[in-house]
């Protein structure tokens, strides 16, 4: 198998794993602290990653490591997020929240790149921060305080998805 086949099997599998995150996390959060849960998440992948480190240690350098650092605090930052609003409000708003960061990415890129952004991108930024508001305004006082937790954490995930563009960038500029 190619490695383009890998990759579009690996992004299907992480696409199915993302999507029933939050409807099984929901569960055991009732019964785990979110930063222990978050913790164990994350340690069930330092296996995979001695074992990339072992398979690409030649090419391993200090600027390496410090982008992996970088990269892998903000995620991890994310994911505490995510899980500690996902404590207080439902999978659903949860789950919502990230995709405000299409709308706050495309926004970024209009005001501080001054790229030009298409209208339906402006139409769907719209709906998403209607349905937002509409989540934020329907859920109760200990849900509020969920929901601002969990729109934090998908800001967060934005943040991290422009950071990796950004080291992915400088990484191929001379």
């Amino acid at each position: 198998m190619n490695s383009k086949g890998l990759a579009c099997i690996a992004f299907l599998f992480n696409t199915v794993l993302f999507g029933t995150y939050y409807a099984i996390s929901k569960e055991v959060l009732g019964r785990i602290d979110p930063i222990l849960f978050t913790f164990f998440e994350i340690i069930t992948l330092v296996p995979v990653a001695v074992g990339i480190l072992i398979w690409t240690r030649r090419q391993i350098t200090r600027k390496v490591l410090k982008r992996g650092f970088l990269l892998g605090s903000s995620l991890c930052l994310a994911l505490f997020t995510i899980a500690i609003g996902l404590k207080d409000t439902t999978a659903t708003c949860t789950a919502f929240f990230p995709s405000l960061g299409g709308f706050l990415a495309a926004f970024l890129a209009w005001m501080a790149l001054r790229q030009p952004v298409a209208k339906t991108t402006w139409i769907a930024g719209a709906l998403s921060i209607i349905g937002s508001v509409l989540l934020i305004v329907n859920a109760s006082l200990g849900g509020l305080r969920g929901s601002l937790i969990a729109l934090l954490g998908g800001l967060f995930f934005t943040g991290y998805v422009f950071l990796s563009e950004r080291e992915q960038k400088d990484e191929h500029d001379p």
